[in-house]
């Protein structure tokens, strides 16, 4: 590749093989041809496997794990509940909100309950299917404007509302009162997985010192070193994390890995072993933080023309909620009638 000379005021050319040239992606050869290595083309010896129960609903009273079945199974190493984590059960991101292994609470249908490891993936699936939740259904609710309501469901102590933040700027009243027009639209946008063809997958190996590594298709390594640390009660520096060749993520695996991580390195430390946990594309969707649904509102005003151009001042008012804490504007302020 030949280098390109730029100007960039100083008497001195700067020389670059990147800037305004075409870059080869490092790892484009390698996908191309086959030869990249993902997270479940990796080969441990004598590794186990993991598989999680799930509830089934989206929202329950949790009373009782029993595992009692599939640890009679030929080739079940290991159950692993909420009980057995030696460090904090908690995996929130943004707020401390999210166990790892809920231990009364079902808050979400992928939520899971139980870990099972064996000795190869098949078995460990069945074995998870052998796991009894003992739960009582609790109503659920899926759309951000309903869990605003008084009488809906609570899913944390709280409330519903996780955030309300205002962002103000000028006098917007002024700029509306002054206005000879103002738009008022909803709009609502559907919910998005991202898709990506990699599901996620970890694997977590513990060493000699009582350390933890683990492997993993993300984009985020520190948060899932936080993750792992926490909930083995371990330092930091005491979990080292490598991210995999990873298969698409799109902003999917930024927290989402931090879990599966945490529960393939939970597995691990039970065992002593080495173990594999790979999402099936039903679990992928199941547990991904995927884009949500928003109800949108927005408003816009404007002056009439005034010597020949149109008069904005005053600016408009915009607002963009996943939690749909707005307020409402009435439509009869537009003072041209409805548009």
């Amino acid at each position: 590749m030949s280098e390109r000379e730029i100007q960039n005021g100083s008497p001195y050319p700067v020389r670059t093989a990147a800037v305004g040239a075409p870059v080869k992606r490092v790892d484009a050869s390698d996908k191309v041809t086959g030869r990249a290595v993902y997270l479940d083309d990796m080969v441990v010896p004598g590794v186990l496997h993991a598989a999680l129960v799930f509830p089934g609903c989206a929202h329950a009273v949790l009373r009782g794990v029993d595992a009692s079945a599939a640890r009679s199974m030929a080739g079940v190493r290991s159950t692993l509940t909420a009980d057995d984590i030696p460090g904090e059960n908690q995996v929130g991101v943004i707020d401390a909100d999210q166990p790892l292994l809920p231990f009364d609470r079902i808050r979400y249908e992928g939520d899971a309950v139980a870990i099972v490891v064996a000795e190869t993936a098949a078995l460990a699936r069945e074995a998870a299917d052998a796991v009894s939740v003992d739960l009582t259904e609790l109503p659920g609710v899926f759309d951000a404007v309903r869990a605003m309501e008084p009488d809906a469901p609570q899913v944390h102590d709280g409330g519903n509302v996780f955030l309300h933040d205002k962002v103000r700027k000028g006098d917007i009243d002024a700029g509306f009162d002054a206005a000879d027009i103002i738009v008022e639209r909803e709009f609502r946008t559907h919910h998005q997985e991202h898709c990506y063809l990699e599901p996620l997958a970890a694997l977590a190996v513990p060493g000699d010192n009582g350390s933890m590594t683990v492997y993993g298709t993300m984009q985020c390594p520190f948060y899932v070193q936080k993750a792992v640390a926490g909930v083995l009660g371990l330092p930091l520096a005491s979990v080292r994390v490598i991210q995999t060749v990873t298969g698409g993520g799109f902003g999917g695996k930024e927290d989402a890995p931090s879990e599966i991580c945490a529960c393939a390195a939970l597995a691990a430390w039970k065992t002593g072993s080495a173990v594999k946990l790979v999402y099936s594309r039903e679990e992928d969707f199941l547990r991904q933080t995927s884009s949500h649904a928003r109800d949108v509102q927005a408003w816009r005003q404007a002056r009439r023309h005034v010597h020949g151009r149109e008069d904005t001042r005053g600016g408009g008012r915009r607002s963009l909620l996943d939690t749909d804490s707005r307020r409402r504007v009435p439509r009869d302020r537009a003072r041209d009638g409805p548009l």
